[in-house]
């Protein structure tokens, strides 16, 4: 499926990007300083580094930082906040020299290049031999829910489509015409969503081992804002329901909580996958 160039407008980063910054970054954040703590990076590369919001973390411990962005608009921002080592770049093509960084960083960006491979390629390219690369992207599982939000056809047609994604977990090549359907637009560009040990074995063609893959999630399958709204809305002195719609209301709140439990609890559900991955030759 052949699709334009996302525009990574202002709409972007006042919408998308910073609500998603405002739920990930407590989780990314703690990826970020424990690697920080222990390999203690000189240079550092944030490869898709948005709006510049992990920048000062790398500053605490790194001597000089870089920034690379496909958007106009995230280098503006950027340099507002006075980071003066940033630059327009392709993750494809990177304006550095080969074993350059000692730490390449790139925070749910991955899904964002339609040449994904070409991306680890060039991560491998400026990477120092044992030098090392902390990666989170979006797992395949939660395109789905982007299907449920946006499918507006026949009971028929959504089910024909459920089936679709079924095919994904199997075939690459079903996997991102799903995604590239029905998340490009949603999710801000998204051309991929990937399968943890399938990104783990693709990482380590190119020449890197992979030290740790980690899945988690940031959203939970129910926002939990609707079982809140729900559990309040039945409470509500204002609201005129009767006692057995509010009952209803309770019991239907409860299962949505039960269920991002039990999901939690068994690790069903997982959103993203976070990759720690080390430079090393190929063989």
């Amino acid at each position: 499926m052949m699709l334009k160039k996302y525009n990574y407008s202002d709409t972007y980063y006042d919408g998308l990007l910073t609500g998603w910054n405002e739920v990930s970054y407590p989780i990314i954040s703690k990826f970020v300083q424990s690697n920080i703590a222990k390999y203690q990076p000189e240079t550092v590369l944030d490869l898709g580094c948005g709006n510049g919001i992990y920048f000062d973390l790398f500053n605490k411990k790194s001597n000089k930082i870089y920034g690379v962005d496909a958007s106009e608009q995230s280098i503006i921002l950027c340099k507002k906040k006075s980071y003066k080592e940033v630059e327009l770049a392709d993750a494809t093509n990177l304006p550095f020299t080969n074993d350059f960084f000692d730490f390449v960083f790139t925070s749910e960006v991955l899904e964002h290049v339609d040449l994904y491979l070409n991306m680890i390629k060039e991560i491998y390219r400026v990477l120092k031999p044992n030098g090392v690369l902390i990666l989170t992207t979006t797992c395949y599982s939660t395109a789905v829910f982007e299907l449920f939000k946006m499918y507006k056809g026949s009971v028929f047609g959504f089910f024909k489509e459920l089936c679709f994604y079924v095919c994904g977990f199997f075939s690459i090549n079903k996997r991102n015409v799903f995604v590239r359907k029905w998340c490009f637009i949603s999710l801000g560009g998204h051309y991929h969503g990937f399968m943890p040990n399938q990104l783990k074995k693709e990482i380590e063609k190119q020449g890197m081992k992979v030290i740790k893959k980690k899945t988690f999630y940031v959203i939970p399958p129910i926002p939990f804002f609707i079982p809140k709204n729900l559990t309040k809305s039945a409470l509500s002195k204002q609201k005129k329901h009767s006692v057995i719609k509010r009952i209803i209301m309770l019991f239907i709140s409860f299962l949505m909580f039960l269920v991002n439990l039990v999901l939690r609890i068994f690790r069903i559900w997982r959103n993203n996958v976070y990759i720690v991955a080390q430079k090393v030759d190929k063989v």
